[in-house]
């Protein structure tokens, strides 16, 4: 496992199958930002927003997609819905075939 502290909140992880990143505010540590670690990492991406504050979410994340097709939003129903990705209330749960979701209040 690989981990990468990315500002305030937000950190990457890198698992054995995914790399998972988690409320990407902005970006101070890495050498061509997200994008260039995604490229990097070559697997898929799930990428996921805690909630709408701005210091958590940053509509720039939906950019992502454009060059990288494996990527998957998982959003709290807080931010305003968003086209292609999936939008989960506290206690939730997301099940698909390679992991699980479980939200949190």
């Amino acid at each position: 496992m690989k981990v990468w502290y990315l500002y305030h909140s937000g950190v990457a992880v890198r698992t054995g199958g995914y790399l998972l990143i988690f409320d990407y505010w902005k970006n101070h540590t890495l050498t061509g930002g997200i994008p260039a670690l995604i490229q990097k990492e070559n697997c898929p991406v799930l990428v996921f927003c805690s909630h709408a504050h701005d210091d958590h979410f940053n509509p720039e994340i939906l950019q992502w997609r454009r060059n990288f097709s494996k990527v998957e939003y998982i959003l709290s129903d807080d931010i305003a819905s968003q086209t292609g990705c999936t939008m989960l209330s506290s206690g939730a749960v997301l099940s698909r075939p390679d992991y699980t979701v479980r939200t949190f209040a």
